[in-house]
């Protein structure tokens, strides 16, 4: 155990020597993507981070550039839309729609996922994997067993049917339209973050 700390904390070390301050440059043609995005907050106030996996897939974007960008991301959460003692951690959808298993963009989302759970440990409150298709479930059933368990009781997967756990988190005026809410759902201007 104390080899596993002590090795998270030379990650960590390592992580922010390298990539803080995020290096923002040429990744402003990223902030009308979609691809990851803040909207709202949840009951307790907790950011609501959301990834479209279709849009990333339809992307041009490198894998250095959605790592750049997902860092650069949630350090702007952590510093402009957390509070220190009462918020510190955040919700996350995953839009599965129109994605096979064949189709995931892996290599483009291994780092991302690796970076959110070694370096930002603890920040994850919950992550709803919606619109999966059945064999995704399955695969990501089997995937649960080699993910700690600690991450694996936050993540929930549901086909067309997850708008009851969403609104179970987040109020239906502070949820985008597509999702089942009443929050215009956003098409342009992702950045800056809509938190009202």
């Amino acid at each position: 155990m104390a080899n596993k700390t002590y090795d998270a904390i030379t990650e960590h070390k390592a992580f922010v020597s390298t990539n803080l301050p995020p290096n923002i440059s040429g990744l402003e043609k990223y902030h009308d993507s979609g691809i990851f995005y803040i909207c709202n907050r949840d009951h307790c106030f907790r950011p609501v981070l959301v990834l479209d996996l279709g849009k990333l897939l339809k992307s041009e974007i490198e894998e250095e550039e959605i790592l750049r960008y997902t860092i650069f991301i949630i350090e702007w959460l952590i510093n402009n839309a957390m509070v220190p003692g009462k918020i510190e951690n955040w919700f996350v959808i995953v839009d599965c729609a129109n994605l096979g298993f064949t189709k995931i963009p892996r290599a483009k989302m291994r780092r991302v996922i690796n970076t959110m759970r070694n370096v930002y440990r603890g920040r994850l409150y919950r992550v709803g994997m919606i619109n999966m298709t059945m064999m995704l479930r399955i695969v990501l059933s089997t995937v649960h067993a080699f993910i700690d368990q600690f991450t694996a009781k936050k993540m929930f997967t549901y086909g067309s049917n997850y708008q009851e756990f969403l609104k179970a988190h987040i109020d239906a005026g502070k949820l985008e339209e597509k999702f089942g809410g009443t929050y215009p759902t956003i098409t342009e201007e992702f950045f800056l973050p809509h938190l009202d």
